[in-house]
């Protein structure tokens, strides 16, 4: 669900050659986008849904879980549509962008037996949990502070994510949240 620059330039290119999984239905506001990127990932037409017709996916057995790119303030809405019709859901960081919104995404996918996973990476790195892992066991003593910064590019100023009504909450959700879940993982 979303079809901007992280689903276009590495989401959508990692599943088509993953042999677990497969983008089999795409969901995006707009229909012209999605019908090309369907065409050129082998996506029938009418597995291709907008968002006002997204419990449409109830009736597609060969959708087991909804990926929700979409902008933060979107996430709560588009967790809760895929849980209501009946899927699994991954969603991208941030979870929401208040606690009240993360409780109603984890209840609606509780109240419908879906299962829900925020797209956090870093606590799988092997990097990052190595020094978990030696952060547990006591390597580094009584640890009281952790020093870390997490620096990328993020393209064109006009994209969704420089936008407060879209992104909301600044640096922290979208890039800080990488060295703050690190910290978390190690702690």
């Amino acid at each position: 669900m979303g079809l901007g620059r992280l689903a276009l330039g590495q989401i959508l290119p990692v599943f088509a050659e993953c042999r677990q999984a497969r983008p089999i239905a795409l969901i995006s506001g707009d229909s012209a986008k999605y019908r090309a990127i369907a065409a050129r990932y082998g996506i029938t037409a009418d597995a291709c849904y907008d968002y006002a017709s997204i419990g449409r996916i109830r009736d597609n057995a060969a959708i087991e879980a909804v990926y929700v790119v979409t902008p933060n303030t979107l996430h709560r809405d588009n967790v809760i549509a895929a849980a209501r019709a009946g899927k699994h859901v991954l969603c991208e960081k941030p979870v929401a962008t208040s606690v009240a919104q993360t409780q109603n995404m984890v209840a609606a996918c509780h109240d419908a037996g879906r299962l829900l996973m925020i797209a956090y990476r870093c606590q799988y790195e092997n990097c990052n949990a190595e020094v978990a892992c030696q952060a547990r066991a006591g390597r580094f003593g009584d640890i009281r502070l952790i020093d870390a910064v997490n620096v990328q590019h993020q393209g064109d100023p006009h994209q969704w994510r420089q936008s407060r009504a879209l992104a909301s909450g600044g640096a922290l959700p979208g890039i800080g949240l990488y060295c703050l879940n690190t910290a978390r993982a190690a702690g």
